[in-house]
């Protein structure tokens, strides 16, 4: 065997050597140190978010807080901490998400659920909006007030955007509302201490009502639009409470 033959081979091997015993470069370390799975803040909060992360071999980049999957707000410098307004949020639980970045290109992610609550202000048993106004208690985004067309007058809640969502937290044992969806079908999800109770398609001014035990109830309206251009109105909810 000659000289360079031997050479390149034993430079293989070398080279084969070293790229067996390369290790792989772990994930950042993060952990979100100061919330615990669903807990509760009033709307009118703030909530603190505390994060810890560290790297063993390179250094930490980016720390992103993700809201419902939507990016919140970003960090790069320690320490990671950061604010969430609760009045941003609708009354209800939301997902919260750290995503720890390093100068290897590497992630990681840490989670927690967290839960909005009305401070101290509650929905009256029955709702019009005769007056032209949302109640207090109530939180919508994508809704407004509708002064051309309503169930009982000329007033409703109406929208057509897709997933707006009306919440509201109210102590009863029974709801009852009307629907009226404007010439092509959508989707209203009707959802019950954040679990889907009903799913709606089309009607003009149907009436929905159901019954369940008494108690505290977070109530949540969602529409989804089929066809743009058109959308749906609510009305006349009244809440059941017993005698």
């Amino acid at each position: 065997m000659n000289q360079p033959l031997i050479k390149i081979s034993i430079l293989a091997f070398a080279l084969l050597f070293v790229i067996s015993c390369k290790k792989e470069v772990p994930p950042p370390i993060c952990a979100i140190t100061n919330l615990i799975a669903n807990q509760e803040f009033f709307e009118d909060e703030d909530i603190p978010v505390i994060v810890f992360a560290d790297d063993m071999k390179g250094m930490i980049t980016s720390v992103l807080l993700y809201v419902d999957n939507k990016n919140y707000s970003a960090v790069s410098d320690f320490p990671y901490h950061f604010t969430i307004k609760a009045g941003d949020l609708l009354l209800g639980t939301h997902a919260l998400k750290v995503v720890v970045k390093n100068s290897f290109s590497k992630q990681n992610e840490a989670s927690v659920k967290i839960k909005i609550i009305p401070t101290n202000v509650e929905s009256p048993d029955f709702v019009s909006f005769s007056d032209g106004k949302i109640p207090r208690g109530w939180q919508t985004q994508g809704w407004y007030i509708d002064p051309t067309k309503g169930f009982d007058d000329s007033f409703s809640l109406f929208s057509n955007i897709d997933s707006s969502k009306i919440s509201v937290y109210k102590e009863c044992n029974g709801i009852e509302f009307y629907l009226n969806f404007n010439s092509k079908p959508g989707i209203i999800n009707f959802y019950l201490d954040g679990e889907l109770w009903k799913e709606i398609k089309g009607g003009n001014w149907y009436k929905f009502s159901y019954s369940f035990p008494e108690g505290l109830h977070l109530f949540e309206w969602e529409y989804l639009i089929i066809n743009y251009g058109y959308g749906v109105n609510i009305d006349a909810i009244q809440f059941e409470t017993q005698k």
